[in-house]
């Protein structure tokens, strides 16, 4: 093979890694009010309703537990949720199942429980909440301001400096 060829390969390769890695927005003009969160069960809190979050910054994260890039999204969801959470940050994970075993309840409970995972689940075991979101990727995360508005997105694992500058700078804006 020419290196001509070679180099053209290589960089084929480099563009389909990029367009499949760590996507991250935030100050999006399209930006929206971010939907309901339904659910089929909670974990560790009754149901949330909008109303609730208004006031406060949503860090809603859709995952699996069958996704290793989640697991590891994971231990920052519970650092963000120990330090941020008495300063008005809520944190909320949106199991989407993409096994039969993720859509029951009792399973993902028995989970959350092993890993210790200290904010609201909700299960989404019908994908109402995934397609609301116009979600599309495990694990991806939505920053919402205190007005509602989802102000970040967050597809893949990755880019935990930006995000928590970002949780730390809707927590000082004004609701």
């Amino acid at each position: 093979m020419s290196t001509t060829r070679r180099l053209a390969s290589v960089a084929i390769l480099l563009a389909l890694v990029a367009a499949c890695s760590t996507r991250w927005s935030v100050g999006d003009p399209t930006a929206r009010p971010a939907p309901e969160i339904s659910a089929s069960a909670w974990i560790n809190t009754t149901p949330i309703p909008p109303e609730h979050l208004r006031g406060k910054v949503a860090l809603i994260e859709f995952w699996t537990a069958s996704c290793p890039s989640c697991r590891r999204v994971e231990a920052h969801l519970k650092e963000w949720h120990r330090e941020y959470g008495n300063r008005g940050l809520v944190v909320i994970g949106v199991l989407t199942p993409e096994t039969d075993v993720e859509r029951n309840p009792a399973n993902v409970e028995q989970y959350v429980r092993s890993r210790e995972i200290p904010y609201p689940v909700a299960v989404d075991a019908d994908l109402v909440t995934w397609h609301r979101f116009d979600n599309w990727a495990w694990p991806t995360m939505y920053l919402v301001d205190k007005r509602g508005i989802i102000r970040l997105k967050q597809v893949g694992e990755g880019w935990y400096g930006r995000t928590e500058a970002q949780i730390q700078a809707l927590l000082a804006e004004d609701a």
